[in-house]
């Protein structure tokens, strides 16, 4: 088995029909998360963005520094380049053609604000292809690895992978019993990405197409800022298995209390009844039924080091104990590209 530390990748290998050119962009200017903000200027820097990249493929300018170039240009050029294309191609014009330079220049500001990782990427273009990695036959690990330091540079590259195979995923046929296709995404700290508009098809549908979904979050407000407060709960009814450590988050807690569920419980009640000595005390007992909680909130904020809360729908829940193993680092988990220049984007084992 061999490895390779990093990916050659162009983005041009992701293109290979004309609705392509929509789609992808579509993928690359998703929505701002702040859910106030007007799309206008997102929108029309994805417009912009898709016909420049037809630009390019016409004039078979197909690397990554291609793209970065013609983006860095100034406006006029960018205008002067694009009305080359066959009249029914042009229409991001209008956005970057007004009068006044303050909405073109904001319509540009937006693009290169989205697309200013590639600048980290012009010189790593070869035939890798996250479309091709889903498709192809066998087994085959795929890891993408974001150093915090530059996270937020390349928070919408990894977003972007993930919902380029994810997309490319749910278009495979059906997986048949002989074929028994797998197909699993891990993602850590998932709330540290972009919205991935296709997740929640995965999760409904994903099961048809053999794939599968793992995620880790430190709790679900993340979930929320970048998702809505309604998807939130879809997002986490969709899981038929959760793991569930020691948390500090209160709101957090008293959702998962409400998700674990409820329980039934017969308790004994006892009574006394003081008499007269001649008499006698007396002592009633009665069964009550009564409804409780599994756990409660403080319970998940008290849960020990290595025990997790495992939740299995349609078997219960479980407490166990994660094995305290810790193992050697062989190899460096990180490494430089290009010595001071570049960070690495991933790593790949075939």
């Amino acid at each position: 088995m061999t490895s390779t530390r990093f990916l050659r990748w162009s983005f041009f290998n992701e293109l290979r029909t004309p609705p392509d050119f929509e789609i992808i962009s579509q993928v690359v200017f998703k929505p701002p998360r702040e859910t106030h903000a007007d799309p206008f200027w997102n929108n029309a820097a994805k417009d912009v963005f898709a016909a420049g990249l037809r630009f390019l493929h016409a004039q078979g300018c197909r690397t990554n520094a291609c793209i970065w170039n013609f983006f860095s240009q100034g406006l006029e050029d960018i205008i002067r380049q694009l009305k080359t294309l066959p009249v029914e191609e042009r229409g991001a014009l209008k956005h970057i053609e007004s009068k006044g330079s303050g909405p073109a220049a904001s319509v540009i500001s937006t693009l290169t604000e989205k697309i200013s990782w590639f600048r980290f990427v012009t010189d790593l273009d070869g035939n890798f292809s996250f479309r091709d990695f889903i498709r192809r036959p066998g087994p085959g690990n795929l890891f993408l690895l974001n150093i915090k330091n530059y996270a937020e540079t390349f928070r919408p590259l990894m977003t972007f992978a993930f919902d380029l195979m994810i997309r490319e995923t749910l278009s495979l046929p059906d997986t048949t019993k002989e074929e028994n296709r797998r197909l699993w995404f891990c993602i850590d700290e998932i709330g540290s990405l972009d919205q991935i508009s296709v997740l929640f098809e995965l999760l409904t549908v994903g099961r048809s197409k053999g794939a599968g979904l793992v995620v880790a979050n430190q709790d679900l407000g993340k979930i929320e800022d970048v998702y809505g407060k309604p998807n939130k709960m879809t997002f986490y009814n969709n899981f038929n298995t959760g793991f569930f450590l020691r948390l500090n988050d209160p709101d957090t807690a008293e959702f998962l209390s409400r998700s674990i569920g409820e329980r039934e419980i017969i308790k004994r009640m006892e009574g006394r009844q003081l008499s007269p000595k001649d008499i006698g005390d007396r002592k009633t007992i009665n069964d009550q039924d009564k409804i409780e909680k599994l756990m409660l909130p403080s319970e998940f904020m008290h849960i020990p080091d290595f025990h997790v809360i495992t939740k299995f729908s349609g078997y219960g829940i479980t407490e166990s104990q994660v094995p305290s193993r810790f193992r050697s680092s062989r190899h460096p988990y990180f490494l430089n590209m290009h010595t001071s220049r570049y960070p690495e984007i991933g790593s790949i084992i075939n």
